[in-house]
């Protein structure tokens, strides 16, 4: 069964009413997922040096976790729920600057311009939370649905052993396999995974199908790397 762990847009399940009242995606319930093919989004550029989360200290002039947040840490590894953290807000000096309009940042969140979430809401495209950063030119996703996975069939690979606190690893390689995750029925609502890559943060993986990938390409949403995109295990 779907999550929907973060607050936000809700995914309910079921038909996707259209303006007459038709159902938008009912062949492809019936017809199963399996046709359906997807992608994952992957960054054309580098990342931007922008930090959602962490900032240099003023005082020991090192990477720490941002105050706002400090209170969903792990008290033992300093891990912490970042979509849960996005839903605190942004500090005012986190910025992007680019002509993209997806981008990563240096800590693996995704930030997305104004033109991308007027794609989103044009097209009726579900899934994800545009959390404003203060110049109201840029947003960080916030995924809405989260999509279980099957740790047994995940292929993800668990760096020494989990916190004894929060049960979190250090770090992780491999990003979990497509078909390890509980899709949404909806061939519009775009999804994260339960598990996902490990480091100093979760990197933000965001998956959609093709029905969503031509939309974007239909608008011209720059940023995003169609080729790789498209390579999901």
């Amino acid at each position: 069964m779907l999550s929907n762990e973060c607050q936000g847009t809700p995914y309910a399940g079921g038909e996707r009413q259209g303006k007459r009242g038709h159902s938008t995606f009912l062949p492809y319930a019936q017809q199963g997922l399996a046709r359906l093919k997807y992608y994952r989004f992957i960054s054309s550029g580098d990342s931007v040096d922008t930090w959602v989360y962490f900032q240099i200290h003023p005082v020991v002039q090192r990477m720490t976790l941002r105050d706002r947040y400090r209170g969903i840490a792990c008290p033992k590894c300093g891990k912490f729920d970042e979509y849960a953290a996005l839903g605190l807000g942004v500090d005012a000096d986190v910025c992007v600057r680019t002509r993209r309009d997806f981008v990563r940042t240096a800590e693996e969140s995704i930030c997305v311009s104004i033109h991308f979430r007027e794609v989103f809401e044009k097209e009726r495209i579900q899934g994800i939370e545009f959390v404003p950063l203060s110049d109201g030119k840029f947003f960080v996703v916030r995924p809405t649905v989260i999509a279980p996975v099957d740790p047994a069939t995940s292929g993800i690979k668990y760096i020494g052993e989990p916190c004894p606190v929060c049960g979190r690893y250090r770090e992780s390689i491999y990003p979990p396999r497509l078909a390890s995750m509980t899709k949404p029925e909806d061939p519009m609502v775009v999804f994260s995974p339960s598990l996902r890559t490990e480091r100093r943060c979760q990197w933000a993986e965001i998956f959609m199908t093709e029905i969503v990938a031509e939309k974007l390409r239909k608008h011209n949403v720059r940023g995003i790397h169609w080729t790789a995109s498209a390579k999901v295990m």
